[in-house]
């Protein structure tokens, strides 16, 4: 069974699927009812849910503590 922190990682997987999906074959911008959507926009929405699901990802993974205690 997959954990949060897989499930995280396949997403932002996606995410970078997409991304490198619009760089091979750029879409233009639309227009639906009124509604633009520039790939500009797109894009830097689409980069800024890579950092926050790496972020994430980072405060979920295990981490360790080096310590050095001296007398």
């Amino acid at each position: 069974m997959a954990t949060n922190l897989d499930n995280l990682a396949a997403i932002r997987d996606g995410y970078l699927a997409a991304l490198a999906a619009d760089a091979a074959s750029p879409q233009p911008d639309y227009n639906i009812d009124g509604y633009e959507v520039t790939r500009a926009q797109w894009r830097a929405s689409l980069l800024k849910s890579v950092m926050d699901a790496n972020t994430l990802i980072i405060q979920m993974s295990p981490y360790r503590i080096n310590s050095v205690c001296r007398t």
